[in-house]
């Protein structure tokens, strides 16, 4: 395609390349702002990157940039499960210095089951929700050592029990109050788990693993030999998990990431946004997220596209102070993978389209549309709510697109 965006944001994650670009044409950076965090780099170590620094993750060879909430990891200890906070039954835990962790450093705590007829766990809780019931997400990496079957908890009752196969990675949902579950394979036989729960009052959020025998069952006679390896520990408040957070001995507070331009404020006739995004998580009323083009003030005035509105539904719509334009609430399928979303205006005609194919659009009395550019953020309650995932792209076209230039964008 010849026509060249206004704007654009191309996560790099090189040295060598350009982290974002933008046009002459507007002439202002990128800016972003953001605590301290971790990224996936392209060896596909965990490593970590200062304040301000933009997480530039790495996966199957194609960069994206993460944005994520402010949260807490209300683990005190994620990576030495040898001392007193994790409380350990019928098991032995001993630090296996000749074992890789996801970071890429050398030693990794190893935990097996006795030569007992007992129950085989670690856990380490965290202090029960001021308000209740809350959401935690809960996850952790771990590694088989000869061993298959793990019982994973979220909470202290059987509403928050997960089986998980080490090897097939095959897993099964038990709990009723167990919101989503997922796990992936990492680098050098690493598995990243992730558990959101809805903790009921009475309820302790916890990471607790149990070691189980080839029929699942929790009691048995282990070896005393095989068992799994455990590291990054992390329990946030809120729906889906943010970058891993290292603490030892206290729990560690993160600030949000977030990105917008540093002051660019233009009103234009007609215009095509378009970006390719995955959330965290898609659960319905999960924090209110979204992609926003829009003024600085506590409101969503301009472009909002609000993830996860209802289950598998995305709610479009533009504000400009005084009228708010629903385009649509439509009905989407994988969120938590990477959609290429865009969005065209001129003279009152708003049209949204999903991988290319128009899904809603909407008519208006609006003949111009703001696009002071801000933070990608969204508000709920007055209080802001960051988009919660990653970023492969953004491009701002100040014209509108035809349906067969925006299919071709990938």
């Amino acid at each position: 395609m010849k026509t060249k965006p206004t704007i654009a944001m191309i996560p790099s994650g090189y040295k060598e390349s350009v982290l974002y670009s933008i046009m002459p044409t507007v002439g202002n950076d990128f800016d972003y702002a953001g605590g301290s965090s971790t990224v996936v780099d392209k060896e596909a170590f965990v490593k970590e990157v200062a304040s301000n620094i933009p997480a530039i993750n790495v996966e199957k060879g194609e960069s994206f940039l993460r944005l994520e909430r402010g949260t807490e990891n209300l683990v005190k200890y994620s990576e030495n499960i040898s001392v007193s906070e994790w409380l350990k039954t019928a098991t032995t835990v001993s630090l296996d210095g000749g074992v890789v962790s996801p970071s890429g450093k050398l030693g990794v705590y190893h935990v097996a089951a006795t030569e007992t007829m007992e129950e085989h766990r670690i856990n380490d809780s965290v202090a029960d929700p001021l308000v209740a019931p809350a959401v935690y997400t809960a996850s952790f990496y771990i590694k088989s050592n000869n061993h298959t079957n793990v019982v994973i908890l979220l909470g202290d009752g059987a509403d928050y029990i997960t089986n998980l196969n080490l090897e097939t990675l095959e897993y099964e949902v038990v709990g009723a109050q167990i919101l989503q579950f997922d796990v992936k394979r990492d680098a050098n036989g690493w598995l990243r788990v992730e558990a959101i729960g809805n903790i009921q009052i009475g309820i302790t959020p916890l990471v607790r693993v149990y070691l189980a025998n080839a029929a699942g069952d929790t009691v048995y006679k282990g070896d005393g030999v095989s068992g799994f390896y455990f590291w990054g520990a992390q329990m946030e408040l809120g729906y889906g998990g943010t970058s891993y957070i290292p603490t030892s001995g206290s729990t560690i507070v993160k600030s949000s990431k977030k990105i917008g331009l540093v002051s660019d404020v233009f009103t234009t006739l007609r215009g095509t946004l378009i970006f390719t995004s995955r959330l965290k998580s898609d659960i319905s009323g999960a924090e209110n997220r979204c992609i926003r083009l829009g003024d600085t003030n506590n409101s969503f005035d301009g472009i909002r596209i609000q993830f996860a509105n209802q289950e598998d539904r995305i709610l479009v719509q533009y504000r400009d102070g005084i009228n708010t334009i629903e385009i649509g609430l439509f009905l989407v399928e994988n969120l938590r993978e990477f959609n290429t979303f865009a969005f065209s205006y001129e003279s009152g005609s708003f049209k949204f389209f999903m991988n290319g194919i128009k899904i809603g659009e909407n008519n208006s009395t609006i003949d111009e549309v703001d696009m002071n550019i801000n933070w990608l953020r969204s508000f709920r309650t007055g209080e802001e709510e960051i988009f919660n995932g990653d970023i492969k792209k953004i491009l701002f076209y100040n014209q509108v697109l035809s349906e067969e230039e925006i299919s071709s964008i990938k």
